[in-house]
């Protein structure tokens, strides 16, 4: 594009947002990455992995999508397609993203990351719309590489502890959590069920039908992991303020594959249900009303976040907000849903 045509967009972008005013002072979005839904008890699953979430969701009010999906195997993928709400043949560095449209809102962005995800944090920091991210905790950046590794989650809750009290002033918040991935720090206290395997130590192609059970119960291991994290962090936000107004969903940028199809982990050239299969759960300060579809893909996450504050979504978006009834999409029929 050229510097004509950025302007000509610029200015576009000024007269969208102009006197737009949200009716939350907080948005904050949680990846937990490789997170699949089915292992998670609020869509079905037997085990308990998240007593947390399972009690919390339901108290203030949330919901979820009950069938969501990802279009990309790994986070190179499935992020893009989750802030600049296209698909990813779609996607550029000319594309106006969530965080450029909270910014242009008046939102204070603050990503608090865990793992290894600074090429991602420069596109969607410095490409040609020139945002800048006020506050970035990225893996890499941890203070302390002897206490901490890059795909640790304490280091995540550590960074948070700094967080000052809410000002009043609009906040956007991104936490991206490693914990359920096959490389993020695992910490042996959360071990309940027996015997484990970590399929990031070997090669998947080692891996047989007979690993299976172990792969699996270190993977909801990791979501226990996970689930006490997301405690720690919406109770640390509460105590400093943050949720006496706000809007937030949790998901993943992908799923996972435990070894259906003779498959471990979510290696690029293998694309399955499992793999792409993703949670979607909105929740805020206030009650989320009953979702009329029962379907959506991770591109209508920013614009149903965009609903929930009552904004106008980005014209140059593709995905839909999922608080409003979408009809048919992809031949999976929409159904009313509590």
């Amino acid at each position: 594009a050229t510097k004509e045509d950025m302007e000509a967009r610029d200015e576009a972008i000024r007269d969208f947002t102009a006197g737009l005013k949200p009716t939350h002072h907080n948005l904050i979005l949680f990846v937990i990455d490789a997170l699949r839904a089915d292992h998670l008890p609020v869509y079905g699953y037997s085990r308990p992995t998240t007593p947390f979430l399972s009690a919390f969701i339901p108290d203030c009010g949330g919901k979820i999508i009950p069938m969501a999906l990802s279009s990309g195997t790994e986070t190179s993928a499935g992020l893009p397609e989750l802030f600049l709400s296209k698909d990813f043949s779609e996607i550029s560095l000319t594309n106006y993203s969530l965080i450029d449209f909270m910014q242009d809102c008046g939102f204070q962005t603050k990503f608090f990351i865990s793992g290894d995800h600074q090429d991602i944090i420069d596109y969607f920091s410095h490409h040609k719309f020139n945002r800048d991210v006020e506050q970035i905790k990225d893996g890499t950046s941890n203070r302390d590489k002897s206490v901490f590794d890059i795909g640790d989650d304490a280091a995540l809750l550590k960074n948070l502890q700094d967080l000052p009290q809410d000002d009043g002033d609009h906040h956007f918040f991104y936490f991206h959590l490693m914990s359920v991935h096959q490389t993020g720090t695992f910490h042996e206290n959360y071990k309940r069920y027996y015997p484990i395997l970590n399929m990031g130590s070997i090669p998947w192609q080692r891996l047989g039908p007979s690993d299976i059970p172990a792969v699996t119960n270190l993977y909801d291991d990791r979501i226990l992991e996970a689930d006490d994290y997301l405690k720690f962090i919406i109770g640390e936000l509460k105590k400093k303020g943050y949720l006496r107004d706000y809007a937030a969903v949790i998901t993943a940028d992908h799923g996972q594959v435990l070894g259906e199809h003779g498959i471990f982990g979510h290696v690029t050239p293998y694309v399955y249900f499992e793999n792409i299969r993703i949670p979607i759960l909105f929740f805020g300060s206030h009650a989320i009303p009953s979702l009329p579809n029962s379907f959506g893909l991770i591109m209508d996450v920013a614009p149903t976040l965009v609903d929930m504050m009552g904004l106008k979504t980005p014209f140059s978006w593709r995905g839909k907000s999922l608080l409003r009834k979408q009809g048919d999409r992809w031949g999976i029929r929409s159904e009313e849903h509590t």
